[in-house]
Order: C-alpha cells, then structure tokens, then sequence
C-alpha cells in the first residue's frame, strides 16, 4: 500500500512539473456560459463584444451559442478538436434555397507546435435544373509558442459553384493568438483586420 501512494505521489509530482502536460490540463479555447470578452479593432478602434450564451444541440451534436456583437455563432469543445457550424443557401430566382448544414473541424487539441490538421466537406444538390455545389475547407497549423501562448494560422477556403448561375470563391487567413484559461486573445483576419483582447 505504501509503494501504491508512493507511485501516485511521483505521478502527480512529474506532471505538474511537466508543462506539456499541464498544458493539456489549460483551456485555450473556454466555453462556459456567461463568459465575455471584448475586442478593438486596430484600425477603425470598433470594439467587438463576443459572448457564450447557452447550449444548444445541433447536428446531433450539444454545443454553444456565441454571439458576436449580438450575431449568433455556434461551437462545439471536445478534448480534441474544436468545431464551428458553417450553413450555406443561395439565392436562385428571388427565392433563398438551403444547400447544407455542417461542423467543420477549426481547432485540434491540445496545441503543440507544428502540429497540422485540414478538413474539408463538399454537398452537391439540384435547385431548379441546376446543379450547386459547396466546398468548405478549413487548414489549420501551431505556428509558434510564446511563453504559455499559441500562435494559430487557419486557411478557410468556401466555394460555390454550379453549371448556371453561380461562381464564388472565397479565400480568408486567419491568425491567431490563444492564452491559457483566456482564448483567443489577438486575431487577424486577412491583412485588414486585427483584433486585440481588451478585457475579459
């Protein structure tokens, strides 16, 4: 018995000195309801005020409601990835048709730098004689650790296409800065946007 409580005191010794594996203990990504935070943009100084509001299950999934500036947004925390809600219609003859509705995987867990992850989904439907198709893709890659920091990049890629009438592609780089216990801290979005943590 004394070897037993011997072995679980090392245990818990080794990793708390272990920042690999306390850093798989912090949450980079918190979701808890109530949780806000506020954002100035760089160069117009808008603030954005992004808060979790509630649960909600969607796509047979239970994740969170996450407004942003009061525009909702949805979200879903596992210990291994984060996943965002993408829904794309399009507009044919005045009238809006659904195409799809997906989670798409944005963040893998935990962060470890060089790590990699790329996810893609494609829907095909037929709206009135023509044929619309969707990809979204979403590449992912830990650029750098700065301290107990994450620097994030992700590629979005969304493309609708169909023989007729449709022909949109659009492509958006996001970097991104994530402190433990806190999330995202600093995020550019393309080469006009930058976001900075003001308060939480």
């Amino acid at each position: 018995m004394r070897i037993l409580g011997l072995i679980i005191l090392l245990v818990v010794i080794t990793c708390d000195k272990d920042p690999f594996l306390r850093r798989i203990g912090e949450d980079y990504f918190p979701l808890e309801k109530g949780r806000e935070w506020v954002y100035v943009e760089q160069n117009t100084k808008d603030t954005l005020k992004v808060r979790v509001v509630d649960n909600i299950d969607l796509l047979a999934k239970c994740g969170w409601v996450v407004e942003y500036n009061g525009e909702p947004s949805y979200w879903v925390k596992t210990s291994d990835k984060v996943e965002k809600y993408f829904s794309q219609e399009v507009v044919i003859n005045g009238r809006r048709r659904e195409i799809g509705e997906w989670w798409v995987e944005w963040l893998s867990l935990p962060f470890i730098e060089g790590k990699h992850w790329r996810e893609e989904v494609k829907e095909e439907k037929s709206i009135v004689g023509d044929t619309v198709k969707i990809r979204i893709k979403v590449e992912g890659e830990v650029k750098e650790r700065i301290g107990n920091q994450f620097v994030i990049k992700l590629k979005l890629v969304k493309e609708i296409t169909s023989r007729f009438l449709i022909n949109e592609r659009d492509s958006t780089i996001y970097l991104q800065r994530y402190a433990p216990n806190i999330g995202l801290v600093e995020q550019s979005i393309g080469e006009k946007e930058r976001y900075i943590l003001i308060n939480y």
